[in-house]
C-alpha cells in the first residue's frame, strides 16, 4: 500500500481535478469532452508520487498524482469488485 492505495482499488478522479480537466480554456485537448466525474478505473501500478488507473472501457492506463484519486465506496455507482479482485 503506498499513500492509501493499493493495486486492485476502485478509484475515481477528485471533484476539483475532475473539473480542471473538463474546463474548455484549461484542460488538455484530448480530455475535454469526457465527463470525467463519472469515468471509474482501478489501479493497476503505483510509485511514491502517481497511481496508474486503467478506466473502465479503455486498454491503457493514465499517470495521475495520487492526490487527484479517491477510492470509490462500493455502494456508489461503479464501486463494483475489480477485474483483479474477481480473478484472485
Amino acid at each position: 500500500m503506498i499513500n492509501g492505495f493499493s493495486i486492485g482499488d476502485r478509484v475515481k478522479l477528485t471533484d476539483r481535478y475532475a473539473s480542471v480537466l473538463m474546463n474548455e480554456d484549461r484542460g488538455p485537448p484530448r480530455s475535454r469532452g469526457v465527463d470525467w466525474r463519472a469515468r471509474r478505473g482501478v489501479v493497476v501500478r503505483l510509485n511514491r508520487n502517481d497511481v496508474y488507473v486503467l478506466w473502465d472501457g479503455r486498454a491503457t492506463f493514465d499517470v495521475v498524482p495520487y492526490k487527484a484519486v479517491e477510492r470509490v465506496r462500493r455502494d456508489e455507482p461503479g464501486g463494483g469488485r475489480s477485474m483483479i479482485e474477481i480473478a484472485s
